[in-house]
């Protein structure tokens, strides 16, 4: 297939350069690192019931409330393996209950947005309209538009803690109100893939996580008509550009920066290098110390409710 995305893909890939090489330097050091060890084990994939635990003791700092626990989503990366946490919290005053009732809210809202599309574009090319009028009647589909768009998000009902999923990853990645923009825009993706290809079925797989500000769904096409889709192999997709990046081209592009950063860090001293070790390996010890803390707490709990016959 032929990629007219490659200023989408340099994008990606710029934005992993910049910040693979210098984010070892900004670690927080732990105390109580052992920063002459660098044996490092192969990092452990979390439980995500840990990873809810632990969320819902942060959550209160940054939004206080009597949240409850609602869903998770596993967010991977392009090798399969768990990255990313999305553990979903809800206000218990909320009248949405359920999953199916979220995705039936965001199939709603992308549907009135589209309408007020369609309403827009009628009034646009309207040739007996006044333009006043026009100008009156787009502003005001175009702020029910806005509205709509922001209700979508739901921040009255949810909020988020993005967690890692190893435990050598960060505990805290990221907390806010609402839900995350990869569920709230992926009918709006679906309509588009739709659009752009009408001879394919799609399938939505899995969340891929490459970084907090770069998230986007695997798609697979099940069946089709075009000569440009291979059925065996994956592709991504991101909210706002909704084009479609072939993870194998993706992968590529990405051992290229792998390589050029590993050029790099051979031109710097040996001084500098082993600074760079030196800090992610008390990054690693740091995080690794702070999610055996919460697992912990988190079995000693857990023990206590099954001495108390709770579940």
């Amino acid at each position: 297939m032929k990629n007219p995305n490659c200023f989408l893909i340099a994008g990606i890939i710029a934005f992993l350069f910049l910040t693979c090489l210098p984010s070892a330097l900004a670690v927080e050091q732990a105390p109580d690192a052992n920063s002459s060890n660098k044996n490092i084990t192969k990092p452990n994939t979390l439980d995500p019931n840990l990873a809810a635990f632990a969320a819902a003791d942060y959550l209160p700092a940054f939004y206080p409330g009597n949240w409850e626990f609602f869903n998770h989503l596993v967010c991977y990366d392009l090798d399969g393996q768990p990255a990313a946490y999305v553990i979903i919290f809800r206000d218990p005053n909320s009248t949405i209950k359920t999953w199916e009732e979220v995705t039936a809210q965001l199939r709603k809202a992308s549907d009135e947005l589209d309408e007020l599309d369609r309403q827009i574009r009628i009034i646009q090319a309207s040739q007996e309209t006044p333009q006043e009028d026009k100008d009156k009647l787009i502003k005001e589909r175009t702020a029910q538009r806005t509205s709509t768009l922001r209700k979508s998000y739901l921040s009255g009902d949810f909020a988020i803690v993005v967690t890692g999923a190893t435990d050598q990853s960060e505990l805290l990645i990221r907390c806010y109100r609402g839900l995350p923009e990869i569920i709230v825009k992926q009918p709006d993706m679906q309509k588009e893939l739709n659009k752009k290809y009408p001879n394919t079925e799609f399938e939505f797989g899995q969340i891929i996580y490459l970084s907090s500000s770069d998230i986007c769904y695997e798609v697979k096409p099940k069946k089709t008509a075009q000569q440009n889709f291979k059925l065996e192999e994956s592709y991504v997709i991101y909210p706002k550009e909704k084009t479609l990046i072939s993870i194998k081209e993706l992968k590529e592009k990405l051992q290229i920066v792998t390589a050029e950063k590993e050029k790099q860090l051979a031109n710097l001293s040996s001084e500098a290098r082993n600074m760079l070790e030196e800090a992610e390996i008390k990054g690693k010890l740091d995080n690794a110390a702070k999610w055996a803390e919460y697992k912990a707490i988190y079995l000693n709990e857990k023990s206590q409710q099954k001495k108390k016959g709770g579940k």
